[in-house]
């Protein structure tokens, strides 16, 4: 199945409404359990998100406004993120991260109290 990127476009668009205003990016260390069950591995960072978190266009979400942790909350080797609700309690999107890999990619891992910055970020809508 395709769907033409007017569909693709919208889809996203209806995960940024959902998502709202005050969303949240956890970054943990290990495999995606898989985005309807708990989180395993190390919590490494949280991150609230921008208002505004990105813009979508053509099918594809990009990172708008800073994303950053000025405090991380353990040491660690990316291994994977969530996006949820304010609360933390809902999860709309799950990927891979790492050090020069994943969907999540950082340059270095993470220390404990260390700053965290995304300053890239897409989500591409399947089906193309």
């Amino acid at each position: 199945m395709q769907l033409s990127t007017t569909q693709r476009t919208n889809r996203l668009s209806n995960l940024t409404s959902n998502i709202g205003t005050s969303a949240k990016l956890k970054i943990y260390t290990g495999s995606a359990p898989g985005a309807g069950n708990a989180a395993t591995g190390t919590p490494l960072s949280t991150i609230n998100l921008p208002s505004t978190a990105w813009t979508v266009s053509a099918g594809v979400a990009t990172l708008a406004g800073t994303w950053q942790d000025t405090s991380a909350a353990a040491s660690g080797t990316p291994g994977y993120w969530r996006i949820t609700d304010s609360a933390g309690s809902t999860i709309y999107a799950e990927g891979t991260a790492g050090v020069s890999g994943g969907e999540l990619s950082f340059t270095t891992t993470i220390s404990l109290g260390g700053t965290v910055t995304v300053s890239q970020f897409t989500l591409t809508e399947g089906n193309a």
